[in-house]
């Protein structure tokens, strides 16, 4: 009887191993399906902002034309588009509209615009008729 008693128990512990390690691998599946949803909500851009020889420079990775092509590629366009904003010597003057303190304007400041899309697509638009290469704030001042 005991020895009928511990297979019993041996076998309910194995199966509970083996329920827990397939629900281990059905969370590890569903987080990162969770984060490829994610990732297709969205598209990056980085901007790198300096002044070389006395003159501001931005420099777009990629470029908003290689972007446009790289949502083209893509079954879905994304919902949202991140522009991080790098300032590796500070903001200058033709960024004041980001609004630095004395700080921002003298060492190495990071940036963040989120926008949809669609209105992306349309602001560059905007940025692109100014003529000056440089971005400008995602709402009128």
């Amino acid at each position: 009887m005991e020895s009928h008693y511990d297979r019993l128990d041996r076998n309910e512990r194995l199966q509970n191993r083996a329920r827990d390690a397939s629900a281990k691998l059905q969370i590890k599946w569903l987080n990162e399906k969770e984060k490829l949803a994610a990732e297709e909500l969205k598209i990056a851009q980085v901007l790198h902002v300096e002044t070389v020889d006395g003159k501001c420079q931005t420099s777009y990775f990629p470029s908003n034309e290689a972007l446009i092509r790289q949502v083209a590629a893509r079954p879905t366009p994304p919902v949202y588009l991140l522009r991080y904003v790098t300032f590796p010597c500070g903001i200058p003057p033709e960024y004041a509209w980001v609004g630095p303190n004395a700080l921002q304007q003298l060492t190495e400041t990071i940036g963040l615009q989120m926008m949809a899309y669609e209105f992306w697509l349309e602001l560059i638009e905007k940025e692109k008729a100014l003529g000056s290469g440089h971005i400008g704030p995602i709402s009128e001042p």
